[in-house]
């Protein structure tokens, strides 16, 4: 491990990525349940589309897990798999129904009149201190209206619907 905020932390995490998921990743992909583009990875957050059977993801999850005694990829199924074991089918529907987060990003996934329907939206992290600059700050005015504008600009981005981001602006104007 390395300290947070050490530049190179950043370049030994890519790398222990590659290596943890180099065999895997090959794996999946050679027996055509990863297809390219099904896998997503910025530094240690994955996004993966699965193409193949549920105990054949399990078994890759496993793989991961496997490669490394002390690092442990956290799978959207693992509270489930811990609480019972065996995942019935009705489990599974849980998860494919449930919301999805990368980054900082909401997918959920609905099943509309026989029509899949992809919706987006912010995720923002339920502890997070929303620890902003104060207008007292030193900093520039132009770098209090940019951060500002950003954030306005992230909300319009990433959310998918109307009534997402007004919600998630009348927050953010909350927490300003």
């Amino acid at each position: 491990g390395t300290a947070m905020g050490v530049s190179a932390s950043v370049v030994y995490a890519v790398i222990t990525m590659l290596y943890i998921e180099d065999g895997p990743v090959s794996w999946a992909m050679d027996m055509g349940y990863i297809m390219v583009g099904d896998y997503c990875r910025l530094i240690d957050d994955v996004a993966l589309g699965w193409r193949g059977p549920r105990s054949k993801l399990l078994e890759f999850a496993d793989k991961v897990n496997a490669v490394h005694n002390d690092i442990k990829l956290v799978w959207s199924f693992d509270k489930l798999r811990r609480e019972k074991g065996n995942l019935s089918d009705r489990d599974w529907e849980e998860i494919k129904q449930s919301d999805t987060v990368f980054m900082d990003l909401c997918v959920k996934i609905a099943v509309v009149e026989e029509e899949i329907k992809t919706k987006f939206e912010l995720y923002r992290k339920p502890n997070s201190s929303y620890c902003y600059l104060p207008p007292t700050s030193f900093h520039p005015r132009s770098v209090q209206k940019a951060w500002i504008r950003a954030e306005f600009e992230r909300i319009e981005r990433n959310c998918s619907t109307v009534e997402a981001a007004e919600r998630h602006v009348e927050f953010f104007k909350e927490i300003l």
